[in-house]
């Protein structure tokens, strides 16, 4: 049972460094006090979950499976706790920051409870504990590259009426919209005159890899360079009975550049109201006090 007040006590020590932790996060108490509270006690609650259900049980394996290693004991256990850590960075993407400082935290705090009054420096606890904050130090900087290589991906080929410049609107799982065509592994989203496109495809956070044409009249298509596009940002309006995402992108043939396709919001305002294209879809009606918002059927 000491074994086990040990490791629980190591799950509490974790959850309140981390909680201290994401109070430092720049910009995470720039929000609402009711908004922040209900999001720190969501994390430090997900927190305290996953190390009694992962950190715990891996701690237990841990011990079995590094009890005959002797000084190499202490950074292989470090590596089990570091690479279980980072293991969520296959479907939670950079929250493995977070899972790989909470399985280090743990064994750190496991690991001091254990060696209290027994503990002697020397060159191999030394090299131990650097070897730790290597295999650390490493899962950390591996984070983005492994996202980049687990993450989905967007393959869709954006027709755009030749000339046109400004924000476009794309509305993401509309049940009526066109089937789209796939050609040569990109998925046909044909952007209307107006300046908004629909599609079935539910809106994702893939990593983008798309491809932006202009097309003339008669069908001709010129590749946009992707210093003339900008990705804007993703948003949603919703309902009781509804909900409908999007998301804008902005197009230019005269600003061309890395500014441009870094921030091309600032230089296009909105050119069409969501509302406005729901409206046009079929998807809102207009009273005496504006748009109504209809569900799909």
């Amino acid at each position: 049972m000491t074994n086990f007040f040990i490791k629980l006590k190591s799950a509490l020590f974790t959850t309140g460094a981390l909680g201290v932790l994401l109070l430092l996060v720049p910009g995470f108490l720039s929000g609402s006090f009711g908004g922040t509270f209900v999001v720190f006690a969501i994390m430090l609650l997900l927190t305290m979950i996953g190390n009694m259900v992962v950190a715990i049980p891996v701690s237990y394996l841990t011990d079995f499976l590094t009890r005959r290693l002797g000084a190499f004991r202490f950074p292989a256990a470090g590596l089990i706790h570091i690479v279980i850590g980072i293991l969520p960075v296959l479907f939670l993407d950079e929250i493995a920051l977070y899972t790989i400082a909470c399985g280090l935290l743990f064994f750190l705090f496991t690991e001091w409870q254990q060696s209290r009054g027994s503990f002697k420096w020397s060159a191999k606890a030394v090299v131990a504990g650097v070897s730790v904050g290597a295999f650390a130090a490493a899962a950390f900087v591996s984070v983005p590259t492994l996202v980049a290589i687990f993450q989905d991906r967007t393959h869709d080929a954006y027709m755009i009426p030749k000339g046109y410049e400004g924000e476009i609107k794309i509305v993401h799982g509309i049940n009526h919209a066109p089937k789209q065509k796939n050609e040569e592994g990109y998925d046909v989203v044909n952007v209307d005159g107006a300046g908004y496109a629909i599609t079935a495809k539910p809106l994702t956070s893939a990593l983008i890899e798309d491809k932006y044409y202009y097309v003339d009249e008669k069908g001709n298509k010129e590749e946009i360079n992707k210093d003339c596009v900008s990705v804007g940002g993703r948003n949603a309006i919703a309902g009781e009975d509804y909900q409908y995402n999007y998301e804008s992108l902005y197009v230019t043939s005269k600003m061309c550049g890395k500014v441009f396709r870094q921030n091309g919001q600032k230089y296009f305002g909105e050119k069409l109201q969501i509302e406005e294209i729901l409206f046009t879809e079929g998807l809102a009606k207009m009273s005496d006090y504006g748009y109504t918002i209809l569900p799909q059927k």
